[in-house]
């Protein structure tokens, strides 16, 4: 299942991001890009642990692509509290 094989993807990238922040000392992830070879795939840190996966294949603006999911990111943020993740997590 392609949600699930993503899903589990874009956990570990987070998980590999939050330590190299940690073995460096450095101030934290705001997103990462992985390049395909027709596509990419965007992870942003959320507030209290939460992340943002994204998965685009085909031609696209990287650019644009980075601006829009940093856009929802500002959005979302406001509005994500630790009870609203524990209801969304099950």
């Amino acid at each position: 299942d392609l949600a699930r094989n993503l899903a589990t993807a874009v956990a570990h990238l987070r998980l590999a991001s939050d330590r190299t922040v940690a073995l460096l000392g450095t101030g934290g992830i705001h997103q990462v890009v992985v390049e395909l070879f027709d596509g990419y795939v965007l992870v942003n840190s959320l507030p209290h642990g939460a992340t943002l996966g994204v998965l685009i294949t085909g031609p696209v603006d990287l650019g644009l692509l980075g601006y829009a999911t940093t856009l929802f990111v500002q959005r979302v943020n406001p509005n994500l509290t630790p009870d609203l993740l524990a209801a969304l997590s099950g």
